[in-house]
């Protein structure tokens, strides 16, 4: 894979489009085509989130400062996959879709999460 075809400003909004609307968006890429990806994006939330200053201006979300709580569901032949959801009932969710579910892993990532599976993999 060579990232650099498309503008990095691009790259979130391709993302989230994939990653929510395909079932399976490590078919047509690896998993390491994918963090190649997410890493030349950097840190996104999508759409684009903003915190609103006392001043009334506002202020690009940013990357957290520390680990954030992340939940698996899945099968078990899928459960070393990309995906991963902010809310436990969501990954049950996405757990059991195809195939049969496994319970929900509950996780501590060392990457933030974010709105889009893009964290996932960044350092």
């Amino acid at each position: 894979m060579r990232v650099g075809k498309v503008r990095a400003s691009d790259l979130p909004e391709m993302i989230a489009n994939v990653w929510t609307r395909d079932d399976s968006p490590t078919t047509g890429l690896s998993e390491a085509d994918w963090v190649e990806i997410f890493r030349a994006a950097g840190f996104f939330s999508y759409p684009p989130l903003a915190v609103r200053q006392p001043d009334g201006s506002q202020v690009p979300l940013g990357r957290p400062d520390a680990p954030v709580t992340l939940y698996r569901g899945s099968s078990s032949e899928r459960r070393r996959r990309m995906s991963w959801a902010s809310e436990p009932s969501l990954a049950e969710e996405l757990g059991a879709q195809p195939g049969p579910p496994s319970p929900a892993m509950t996780g501590t990532s060392g990457t933030p999460a974010i709105r889009s599976p893009a964290s996932v993999g960044q350092s």
